[in-house]
């Protein structure tokens, strides 16, 4: 019997402890606000500059030969090196394709469902997707285009793909 006593006593005082932990009256205080919010919290997650880092590709064909002659296919395609988009609070946006060129391309864009849309353009050939707060993804299906320029059959290919990833600058290099 003293030994199950001594099993419960400090189980009691425990649960105990918890109820008081739980009705503390702190929990009714509203939470400080913050002192420096990020704008990216208030008008949007692709507001700032986000450059070109890396492009990767995903092949699978009928024989391993028509493989990796597609696999070089697209890594000769290359990426957008030097590219970057510059988004702005207003939806509006600036597409640099070169880093040493003068040459800008603005328009309009809209995040839906972590997907962009440019200028309304639904049909887009290539799908960018906002995947994490920092990466946005440009996914491309070549296959038809591959298929033509290595003069295959198509259904030779099973898939073509080529993604293109854009990072966030820091925020004192996205000015």
């Amino acid at each position: 019997m003293r030994s199950k006593s001594f099993f419960l006593l400090p189980l009691f005082a425990l649960i105990l402890s918890i109820g008081f932990f739980a009705c503390s009256k702190d929990d009714d205080a509203p939470a400080p606000p913050k002192p420096n919010p990020d704008p990216r919290d208030t008008i949007g997650p692709l507001v700032g500059t986000w450059k070109y880092t890396i492009s990767t590709h995903d092949v699978d064909a009928v024989t391993p030969e028509i493989k990796d002659s597609v696999e070089k296919a697209i890594g000769e395609l290359g990426g957008p090196v030097g590219s970057s988009y510059q988004f702005f609070a207003d939806s509006t946006y600036n597409y640099k394709p070169l880093a040493e060129s003068d040459s800008i391309v603005k328009g309009t864009y809209v995040l839906k469902d972590s997907i962009i849309i440019f200028d309304g353009k639904v049909d887009s050939p290539i799908t960018y997707t906002l995947v994490a707060d920092t990466i946005i993804n440009a996914f491309q299906d070549v296959k038809a285009m591959i298929a033509e320029q290595l003069q295959l059959e198509e259904a030779d290919i099973t898939v073509a793909t080529k993604t293109d990833v854009y990072n966030l600058l820091p925020k004192e290099n996205n000015e």
